[in-house]
């Protein structure tokens, strides 16, 4: 398998410990996009992950 993928394990509400794998590529297309100094912030949403900049979402 050629792609490459992230994981992260993250701490969960009540000590409970959740985990979750991306498409590096996805990552990079988003992040592409965006001005260098830009800040991104990932945030779970159910069973996906929200990929935000200022008022940018994907």
């Amino acid at each position: 398998d050629l792609e490459v993928e992230i994981s992260r394990t993250i701490g969960g509400a009540e000590g409970e410990n959740g985990s979750f794998t991306v498409s590096s590529a996805k990552i990079l297309n988003i992040t592409r996009m965006l001005p260098e100094d830009a800040t991104i912030s990932f945030k779970r949403d159910g069973d996906n992950m929200v990929v935000s900049s200022a008022r940018s979402r994907y």
